[in-house]
C-alpha cells in the first residue's frame, strides 16, 4: 500500500510507524486499542458491521491473527533482534549492498567478513536454532515495530557475503550452509501475514539464488550442492503459503488503520513523502474532513474487494485475471477515499510479486534437476503467465524460460556428478 514501500532486491522495508518501543506507554496502550475495531462496529453502516462481524467469525481481525512466540533462547528471530544493533545496521545495510553486488570488490568482501567475523558466527548460530517465529504485531497495525524485516535481511545478506568469499573446494561445504540458511529466512518470511515479509521473503530467496548461480559459474559446486539445493526448493514448494495469509493479514492491519483514521490519526498513518503527495494532489484536507459516514462506506469498499481477491488466493495467478478485476470494480465504482489513494495501491503488484517467486522456485527446480540429472520436477506450467516451460539442454549448460511475462530465463552449467 502506498503508506510503506515494498521490499526490493535493492532495500529494505520501511514502515511509516515508529512509535511502538519508543517507550511512550500512553501512545501504545491507544496504539493497542485500535486492534478491537469498536468504532465500526458501532457504525450506522450495516454491511460494514455484517462484513466485521464475518471477519470475525473467520478469526481474521486484528487481536485474532498474534499468536504467542516460543523461547526466545530457541527463537530466530529473538537472536538476530539481540544481535544486530540500530548502529550494526547503520553500518553495514550500504555496506553489504555493495558487496553483494555483480561488479562488487572480492578483496572488499573479504575485508568487511573479516572485520565482523564475530558477527557472522553469531548469525549462524541464531539461523540455526530450531524456532523461526516473527513478532507480527498485528494488534498494533501499521504501528508496529517492523525491526525484524531489516534483521532478516541483514542476517541473509551477511551469509550471503560469507558464501561468494568461497573460493575453493574446501571452501564449497561452508558456503553451502549460507545459501541453505539464507533460504530458511525466505521461507519462514514467506508465511507471515504481512505484506512486506511476503515480499521480503521474495527478493531474499532471488538474491540466494542469484548467489548460488554465480558461484556455479565460477565452478565451485558439484552435483551434490545442486541436489541440495534441489531438494530445499522442493520441499518449499510442497508447502507454499498460500495469498491468502497475507492477505488477511493486511486486511486486519487496515481494519487497524480505519479505526486510527475515525479517531484523527490520519496523519500518524502516512509518510512524509505519502504527505507531501497527497497535498500536492489536494487530497490531504479532503482525507482528513472526512465524515463518519463516508469513512464507514470507505472500508466497506475495501473490505468488499478484500473479499474477492481472498476468495481467488487459491487460484493461479494467471487465472485470476477476470476474479481481480471484478474484486477491484467495487473501489472503481466508489467515490475515491482511503481505499484507493492508500489501501488498495500495490495490492496487485504484490501478489505478482508472490506468483514470480513461485514461478522462480519452479524453474529453478526445473534447471537443476536437468543439470545435476536429478528427478525431473512435476512443474508444467509457469504460474505467473499460464505459458509452459521451455527447456534447453546443451552440452554444458541448461536454459530454462517460461515465456513473456514469466520470471526471467534461467541458466545453469553441468554439474559433476
Amino acid at each position: 500500500m502506498a503508506l510503506r514501500q515494498l521490499a526490493t532486491a535493492h532495500c529494505c522495508v520501511w514502515v511509516v510507524a515508529l512509535a511502538i518501543g519508543c517507550g511512550d506507554s500512553k501512545l501504545e496502550v491507544q496504539f493497542a486499542k485500535l486492534q478491537h475495531p469498536s468504532g465500526a462496529r458501532a457504525s450506522a453502516n450495516p454491511r460494514l458491521v455484517e462484513l466485521l462481524d464475518s471477519i470475525g467469525e473467520q478469526g481474521g481481525l486484528p487481536a485474532q491473527l498474534d499468536s504467542p512466540l516460543g523461547s526466545e533462547w530457541q527463537n530466530v528471530a529473538a537472536g538476530l533482534a539481540d544481535a544486530y544493533s540500530a548502529k550494526t545496521h547503520a553500518a553495514l545495510a550500504p555496506v553489504l549492498q555493495r558487496v553483494l553486488a555483480p561488479e562488487s570488490n572480492a578483496a572488499e568482501r573479504r575485508q568487511l567478513l573479516h572485520r565482523h567475523a564475530a558477527l557472522l558466527d553469531e548469525t549462524r548460530r541464531v539461523v540455526d536454532r530450531p524456532d523461526c517465529q516473527w513478532d507480527v504485531g498485528h494488534r498494533w497495525g501499521f504501528f508496529a515495530r517492523m525491526r525484524y524485516l531489516d534483521d532478516a535481511r541483514l542476517a541473509s545478506r551477511l551469509l550471503l557475503a560469507a558464501a561468494l568469499a568461497a573460493t575453493a573446494p574446501d571452501e564449497a561445504p561452508a558456503a553451502l550452509e549460507h545459501v541453505q540458511r539464507s533460504l530458511r529466512l525466505a521461507d519462514s518470511l514467506s508465511t507471515v501475514g504481512r505484506i512486506e515479509a511476503r515480499v521480503l521473503a521474495a527478493s531474499i530467496r532471488e538474491e540466494t539464488l542469484s548467489a548460488f548461480r554465480r558461484l556455479a559459474l565460477e565452478g565451485l559446486w558439484d552435483g551434490g550442492a545442486a541436489e541440495v539445493v534441489y531438494g530445499r526448493l522442493r520441499d518449499s514448494l510442497a508447502d507454499w503459503p498460500s495469498d491468502t495469509r497475507m492477505l488477511i493479514g493486511e486486511r486486519a492491519t487496515v481494519v487497524h488503520a480505519y479505526e486510527a483514521i475515525r479517531i484523527g490519526w490520519l496523519d500518524r498513518l502516512v509518510s512524509p513523502e505519502e504527505r507531501d503527495r497527497l497535498e500536492k494532489e489536494n487530497q490531504l484536507v479532503e482525507l482528513n474532513s472526512a465524515s463518519d459516514e463516508r469513512i464507514d462506506a470507505d472500508e466497506v469498499v475495501y473490505l468488499e474487494v478484500l473479499s474477492g481477491l481472498i476468495d481467488a488466493a487459491d487460484t493461479p495467478y494467471h487465472a485470476r485475471t477476470d476474479a481481480v478485476s471484478e474484486a477491484f470494480r467495487v473501489a472503481d465504482q466508489a467515490e475515491p477515499l482511503f481505499a484507493q489513494r492508500l489501501f488498495l495501491t500495490d495490492l496487485e503488484e504484490a501478489t505478482r510479486i508472490a506468483a514470480a517467486d513461485r514461478a522462480r522456485c519452479e524453474v529453478w527446480t526445473i534447471a537443476l534437476s536437468a543439470a545435476a540429472g536429478l528427478r525431473t520436477p512435476p512443474f508444467r506450467v509457469c504460474p505467473l503467465n499460464g505459458e509452459p516451460y521451455q527447456i534447453e539442454i546443451k552440452q554444458g549448460y541448461v536454459r530454462v524460460s517460461a515465456g513473456a511475462g514469466g520470471p526471467g530465463d534461467l541458466t545453469l552449467p553441468k554439474f559433476t556428478l
